[in-house]
């Protein structure tokens, strides 16, 4: 059963399986303005998994910390949806509707982990933010296919750790007019040489995504 957790960081109590062996289903959960959930267990099965969360000042959190295998999308309608320890989710479409994403590999996750999420996955952003962190001493490189920036502020953000890289490399990327974006570091080195944080893309086309050689939906 899911546990709270006010720090945020490992299962409070044990762990279980959610899952769903008939027809497509979705599972709801929802959390009130400032909670800190950690789920311990498995989600598995044909279930679209959607995480919703009063809006306020202070989001919700909800962390997984164990690898989960349900092949539906995954919704973040708010709030903050946390892959740590050893999460990953086999989930391949990923809609973040004013909600964050976060791969946690700091020293506070038991492990640090490349690609918790498939590297064919389709991020559709509506004013959501995706967020990987780096681990210290190591590397951490992941890979998504396609990601479309679909309505309002988005954010793509990756923090490198002491004396390690960090990347995120998107094989396609989409905008929708009107929308923005926002590449990220909390360390203001994105893109250095070295140890620093980057985020790359294979398919760019640069005739059509700027204007006189500026790229106006990016900042």
């Amino acid at each position: 059963q899911p546990g709270a957790d006010p720090g945020g960081q490992h299962p409070a109590g044990g762990g279980g399986l959610v899952t769903n062996s008939g027809a497509a289903a979705n599972l709801f959960i929802s959390q009130p303005n400032n909670s800190f959930v950690t789920y311990g267990g498995a989600i598995g099965g044909a279930i679209n998994l959607y995480k919703t969360s009063v809006s306020g000042a202070n989001p919700s959190n909800l962390t997984l910390t164990a690898p989960s295998t349900y092949t539906g999308s995954t919704t973040i309608q708010g709030g903050v949806l946390i892959l740590q320890d050893s999460a990953t989710l086999a989930s391949t479409t990923y809609n973040l509707n004013g909600g964050r994403m976060q791969s946690e590999n700091r020293t506070g996750s038991l492990s640090g982990i490349a690609n918790r999420i498939p590297t064919s996955s389709v991020l559709n952003m509506r004013t959501g933010v995706y967020l990987e962190l780096g681990r210290p001493g190591q590397d951490v490189f992941d890979t998504v296919a396609t990601v479309n920036f679909l309505q309002g502020y988005n954010e793509l953000r990756v923090d490198a750790a002491s004396s390690a890289a960090a990347s995120l490399n998107v094989s396609s990327l989409n905008v929708t007019s009107g929308s923005q974006v926002f590449f990220n570091t909390g360390f203001g080195t994105l893109g250095n040489a070295g140890t620093n944080p980057t985020i790359s893309f294979d398919n760019f086309d640069a005739g059509t995504m700027t204007i006189n050689g500026v790229i106006p939906w990016a900042v």
